[in-house]
């Protein structure tokens, strides 16, 4: 099964028997089988006949529609899980404090170590440099992290570590591409422009696993709720954005495969990469998530299988009310 990223402007999605075939301008530039497919990512001007969005939901493929920048719109899927309990037992997770509170320390302990990981693994090829005092900041953190009663307080932990982080991010890169300051919306660099990009390609990978599981991605519990804003996708990525997307950013930027000409900014949208080059980080990114690892005693893993397992384990934890082990980084 593979992920399909749709990126060629003006073409179009049809259906011909049990095959989804992309035509532009007559030519045929996929035709692949349906029961090949997990999950079709769409980016810009690109159409979907009836007859081809029938077959995907018959087939339960999820279909994301992206702008061409790649800001996501929104999905379609077939239908929710029929799991209500989990949905249920989430409700009631989420109306105990002391529940609520102790998921959000775990999450945001996870994510301060995976910080660690990601500087200690610099300072091995590095040893010159000196990220003592980053260091102090986020051990702070953690030992102040279950002190805190209020996830106000836990979340501004996170904040403070997150400030010292990326205070030295920037030392990490050692060719033409640079990063001097964490700056969301609009990106005003490449850097930044690269890291919202990959928060958002995983945002979107987990609420559609959230989704599929049951739960309700809207009730998170360190994000909060906010209309319209899937919270606990972003509570769940909070453990993963170091390992796979800021050191993804990190190679893609040391091994020269992007520079300043191949980015360019558009006026009140910042800086992104440019038509052709986006598809190339595209491709990339797919390869970074099948990319073979280790994990749960296996050496046949990749982050896809990682993202599953603790969506699994959440579930887990929330039917039984137990706590939930966020994953944490051995790099």
């Amino acid at each position: 099964m593979s992920t399909i990223y749709l990126c060629e402007q003006g073409s179009v999605v049809t259906k011909r028997n049990q095959r989804l075939q992309i035509i532009k301008e007559g030519q045929t530039l996929i035709d692949i089988p349906v029961i090949k497919i997990d999950k079709i990512f769409i980016f810009g001007n690109i159409q979907v006949t009836t007859q081809a969005l029938a077959l995907l939901l018959d087939h339960s493929i999820d279909v994301s529609y992206f702008t061409a920048r790649g800001r996501l719109r929104g999905r379609l899927n077939s239908s929710m899980s029929k799991n209500i309990f989990l949905r249920l037992a989430q409700y009631e997770r989420w109306r105990d404090p002391d529940y609520k509170i102790n998921i959000c320390r775990a999450i945001v302990a996870s994510k301060l170590q995976n910080m660690k990981s990601v500087l200690q693994r610099f300072l091995s090829n590095y040893p010159e440099e000196n990220f003592e005092k980053t260091f102090a900041v986020i051990d702070s953190g953690l030992e102040q992290l279950y002190e805190k009663n209020e996830i106000s307080s836990v979340v501004g932990l996170e904040g403070a570590s997150s400030g010292a982080y990326f205070s030295v991010f920037g030392r990490m890169f050692r060719q033409e591409l640079q990063f001097t300051k964490r700056i969301k919306h609009p990106s005003p660099d490449p850097v930044n422009a690269l890291l919202s990009l990959g928060y958002v390609m995983i945002t979107n990978e987990i609420a559609s696993l959230l989704e599929a599981t049951a739960f309700d991605p809207f009730l998170g519990f360190m994000h909060g709720v906010k209309y319209g804003r899937k919270s606990l996708a972003l509570d769940m990525v909070e453990q993963f954005r170091q390992p796979v997307i800021d050191l993804f950013t990190l190679r893609l930027a040391n091994l020269k495969v992007f520079g300043e000409d191949d980015f360019h900014e558009i006026p009140e949208e910042g800086v992104h990469l440019t038509d052709e080059k986006f598809k190339i980080y595209l491709d990339l990114y797919e390869k970074r998530l099948n990319q073979k690892m280790s994990f749960n005693n296996s050496e046949d893993s990749n982050w896809r299988t990682v993202f599953h397992h603790q969506m699994q384990s959440l579930e887990k934890a929330i039917l039984e009310g137990k706590e939930y082990q966020p994953y944490t980084a051995v790099l």
